[in-house]
């Protein structure tokens, strides 16, 4: 029962924000049918918080007005009990009069109320007991943001199962036992259906039942998504920690610690929260914004309905959000397109290219470009440069010595976004792709050619981290299990497995990154929770051969590991000014050299390599695109080049 008050309330907060969507986008001047599914929608919210009041049960429901009269306390107006589209009351169903939530087990299909009469065509407004509401039998308004308020719903309800499950992630390995366990929480089986694609939505068979506190980046980690595309070519993605986001699949953070990205994720869910006040505030002014002149005004207005006042602030570019004066004191009701007029937005872009944007209805939009995430060196010096697309697509650049780019061809996303990439000896790109703990490691020709992919996996609890490849053209691929242990797999020059060595764990730490040495030995890199690091020393066989620790530096975290021609290792790190720093370590372990890499501009450190001439090669990336440094080992920079985003 416990679970289900919870739900309920959950339920409510959803509603929230569906209902006053759809009354926005309700508006009877601009579309009667909308305004009906938009009432009924504040309609199902009232009698779910009545039900949460009265020990779940329903309304009375006979006769029509006790219903009336029941739910009035709950409604902010009267105008919600009625369907402008027959500008008669809703029929309340008399079967559910005063009965038990649980009385009904097909919640999907037993009408809570309807529309009086039926329209032209048959089609009418009917709710259900699980919540929905439908017109002609089908989902009314934007499929995609119904898809993400679904999304939402069953987000939290795998919250809530951790909660009630000793904090471990509830059975995944298919669709069917996923909805099985998690459905308690959210009452409805269609929540698992989104209407855009009309197919269930796929959770990660590698969470099966891990604990959530192994889960290092819940922010980054994907719980489940949907199996295909949407029509705009984009999935609706659930992630660990409960958001969802639509249009961009963010499962592999681009730096070591993810802290980029689980910034630029905190900064959508602050939006969310301000526009979360922003309409509440409005349901106790007439359906009103605020009246405001400059963004500071309009926080003060909204401010005693915000409980974290951090939130104000986009956490990634440090600067406050920018708003939209045109909508000061603006009665929300009379907004055509509520869904697509903005209210808040990033002051500056992100470092990798993407804005936020909250929408006047309360969802927040993501816009990205494309944004390079690696580099690799080849043994001429040319570079590699991967560029992924917003969709997931990808283009592998070759840049020659003096930084002109001499080829660019597009490479498939295949629905598998890039853990890592590297170049053999022959001059051919590797890349690792990884989805629901699922290795793809494939060779890709200067052309674009994959001339050889081989799947791995899905392994339960196992993840792809990084990958390398050595002297003798033997990859080595990197895995993380949630215990913290990691896994060095040995292949061949045909991507083919041929064994594996556990290696750790190391108390509080994650085997982060792996680099292979001309002698064909490895190093791997560990980081600690408080900003310590190892690194390994692995022989051949990737037996452990010495370890050297590093004390955390206040403010900086280990990015990458690379290993020159010389044998020598070195570990590339940022700040939280997006500063960078390389440090050279000795045999012995200690640092021999340590210099700055600080470019103008507003530019972050995302990958780094060593040329055949022991130079480092750094990537940068900022709003105007990369930026590919060459730097000696006296931190002078030897050449800077900066290259615009390519268009998808």
């Amino acid at each position: 029962m416990r679970s289900l008050v919870r739900l309920l309330s959950a339920a409510g907060i959803i509603g929230i924000f569906a209902a006053v969507a759809f009354a926005f986008n309700g508006a009877v001047t601009f579309d009667p049918t909308a305004a009906s599914v938009g009432n009924a929608k504040l309609l199902v919210r009232a009698i779910q918080q009545y039900a949460q009041d009265h020990d779940l049960l329903f309304p009375p429901t006979v006769p029509s007005n006790a219903f009336r009269k029941a739910l009035q306390p709950y409604v902010s107006n009267a105008k919600v009990f009625v369907s402008p589209i027959t500008n008669t009351y809703y029929v309340p169903n008399p079967a559910i009069n005063m009965k038990f939530f649980y009385a009904f087990a097909d919640r999907e299909n037993t009408v809570l109320f309807q529309d009086a009469a039926v329209q032209e065509g048959g089609k009418s407004t009917v709710a259900y007991v699980d919540g929905t509401v439908l017109y002609g039998g089908q989902e009314y308004g934007d499929l995609n943001q119904i898809c993400e308020n679904r999304a939402k719903q069953v987000a939290l309800g795998v919250l809530q199962y951790t909660q009630d499950y000793d904090e471990c992630m509830p059975p995944m390995k298919t669709a069917a036992e996923f909805e099985a366990a998690v459905y308690p929480y959210v009452r409805s089986h269609r929540a698992f259906i989104c209407p855009s694609t009309n197919e269930h939505f796929k959770p990660t068979a590698g969470l099966s039942y891990r604990p959530s506190a192994s889960i290092l980046n819940p922010a980054l980690t994907v719980v489940f998504t949907d199996p295909d595309a949407h029509a705009d070519g984009f999935k609706t993605v659930g992630y660990v920690d409960g958001h969802i986001t639509h249009g961009t699949y963010n499962s592999n953070a681009r730096n070591g610690d993810g802290s980029a990205r689980a910034h630029e994720t905190a900064c959508a869910y602050n939006e969310r929260r301000l526009g979360f006040a922003a309409q509440v505030y409005a349901l106790h002014n007439d359906n009103r914004l605020p009246e405001f002149t400059t963004y500071n005004e309009f926080i003060s207005n909204i401010s005693r309905f915000l409980t974290d006042k951090s939130v104000v602030r986009c956490p990634d570019t440090k600067l406050d959000y920018t708003v939209n004066v045109a909508l000061s004191g603006i009665d929300l009701s009379t907004l055509p397109s509520p869904a697509t007029t903005w209210l808040i937005t990033d002051a500056q872009p992100h470092i990798y290219g993407s804005y936020n944007t909250l929408m006047a209805d309360g969802h927040v939009e993501q816009y990205n470009t494309t944004m390079p995430v690696s580099l690799s060196v080849l043994g001429n010096n040319n570079v590699r440069l991967l560029w992924e697309y917003a969709d997931a697509g990808y283009e592998l650049w070759t840049i020659d010595a003096s930084g002109a780019v001499i080829a660019q061809p597009k490479l498939p996303s295949e629905g598998r976004p890039v853990v890592s990439s590297s170049v053999d000896s022959s001059g051919r790109s590797l890349l690792l792709r990884s989805l629901d703990s699922t290795a793809t490691l494939q060779y890709i020709a200067q052309d674009g050619t994959v001339i050889r992919s081989v799947e791995n996996g899905p392994y339960d609890g196992w993840d792809p981290a990084g990958m390398a490849v050595g002297s003798n053209n033997q990859p080595h691929l990197l895995w993380n299990h949630f215990d913290g242990v990691a896994a060095d797999w040995n292949m061949t020059t045909g991507v083919n497995y041929i064994g594996n060595i556990g290696l750790g764990p190391v108390a509080a730490a994650r085997a982060a990154g792996i680099a292979v040495a001309p002698d064909n030995t490895q190093r791997m890199l560990w980081i600690g929770n408080n900003g310590s690091s190892q690194i390994w020393t692995l022989g051949i066989n990737s037996q452990f051969v010495s370890a050297a620790s590093f004390n955390p530096v206040q403010a900086w975290t280990p990015l990458s590991i690379a290993v020159g021609p010389d044998g020598v290792t070195h570990m590339l790190r940022i700040n939280t000014s997006h500063h960078a720093r390389i440090w050279t370590i000795a045999g012995d372990g200690s640092v021999s050299s340590n210099i700055a890499v600080v470019p103008k501009g507003d530019w972050s450190p995302v990958a780094f390599a060593v040329g055949s001439d022991n130079n480092y090669r750094v990537l940068f990336a900022g709003p105007a695109g990369a930026l590919v440094e060459v730097v000696n080992s006296a931190g002078t920079v030897l050449s800077a080049h900066i290259y615009e985003r390519p268009s998808a």
